[in-house]
């Protein structure tokens, strides 16, 4: 069985070293588990692995939850070293903050354990950021993978733009990247970064992620007071930042009921695990559906509102954002949390 352990505390680090591992999968059915929203039991899980996939040639079994894996740390290493060897059809990917050290020892011998290190960004002795710093070596070495070279400066601005955040680092890289490959300056990253509030629609998307509506409203306002950067220019139009704002908090939308869809897809696999539970999970299900599909109504609502005349643009991105970070706050990571919960 390939085995991959990945361990550290940047989640987006992560989830690209998980992807990379799946990527080796060749298009086999993926199957997630999160250990600490879900209500499952090791056994369960390791039920799942024996078992072949019904769709595809090849199983990946993504397995998630830092508390369940240290729960469960002695049991899991053992099966790692002493059954995984026999199952060739079989993925196992571990990804948490902290693999716990007897797993990490397992997978290390049987496969490969990967650790993703917080970057940092400045000089040790100036405090200032620095392109030579972990993390101005990571955009550097990022841009190069996508056919751009970034000056010094350039990736100085690209720290400060992003705040020090890899998620935002990559989006920023993305944006630079439709300008075309060669040589990137600073002020290539400064017309699309702004002068104020660098990178505001990546971190507004962070920011409903997470459910912080204090940050999302904050975001809003630095938009609105100092203006925000589109491709071509740096602009203070109200009409201009409202329909990007708009497309931004429309994108995280279709995201969440994607995300929950997915696991939805997920959580099903894994109802085989929990049949009794099969009928409150399907009301759990129904429910959360409905929550973001009328959370999806309301943003084009919204954006007619607000093209008719009746809401003002920051009111309506306001009002959208707010309710985005308030059904994040209050929608389950799963939807076996949905069913733990009821």
């Amino acid at each position: 069985m390939p085995i991959t352990a990945v361990s550290g505390e940047d989640e987006f680090l992560r989830s690209e070293e998980v992807g990379k591992a799946l990527e080796s999968a060749g298009g086999a059915e993926v199957i997630r588990i999160d250990g600490d929203a879900e209500p499952v039991e090791l056994s369960g899980v390791l039920d799942e692995l024996r078992m072949r996939s019904l769709f595809t040639a090849r199983k990946a079994v993504v397995i998630e939850g830092a508390k369940f894996l240290a729960q469960n740390a002695k049991q899991l290493a053992d099966y790692i070293l002493k059954e995984s060897p026999a199952l060739q059809d079989v993925v196992l990917v571990i990804s948490a903050e902290r693999v716990p050290a007897v797993v990490a020892k397992a997978a290390a011998k049987a496969g490969e354990l990967r650790e993703v290190r917080r970057m940092f960004a400045t000089d040790y002795l100036t405090g200032q950021p620095s392109a030579g710093s972990p993390f101005g070596r990571w955009i550097a070495a990022r841009a190069r993978a996508m056919g751009m070279k970034l000056d010094a400066e350039a990736v100085v601005r690209a720290i400060e733009a992003s705040g020090e955040n890899t998620r935002a680092a990559a989006g920023l890289l993305d944006a630079l990247a439709l300008t075309g490959k060669g040589v990137k300056t600073a002020g290539d990253v400064e017309a699309l970064s702004g002068s104020a509030g660098a990178a505001v629609p990546y971190r507004l998307e962070d920011a409903v992620l997470d459910a912080d509506v204090a940050a999302a409203l904050s975001l809003v306002d630095s938009a609105y007071r100092n203006g925000i950067q589109t491709f071509e220019r740096h602009t203070q139009s109200e009409g201009t930042i409202t329909a990007m704002l708009l497309r931004v908090l429309v994108q995280c939308t279709v995201n969440l009921v994607k995300l929950n869809e997915d696991a939805s897809e997920e959580a099903a696999k894994a109802m085989r695990l929990h049949k009794a539970r099969r009928g409150r999970y399907m009301a759990a299900l129904k429910r959360l559906r409905g929550m973001l599909h009328e959370l999806l109504d309301d943003a084009f609502r919204a954006e007619f509102a607000f093209k008719a005349g009746v809401m003002g643009g920051r009111e309506m991105i306001e009002w959208l954002a707010a309710r985005l970070c308030g059904i994040r706050g209050r929608s389950p990571e799963s939807f076996g949390e949905a069913l733990a919960r009821r």
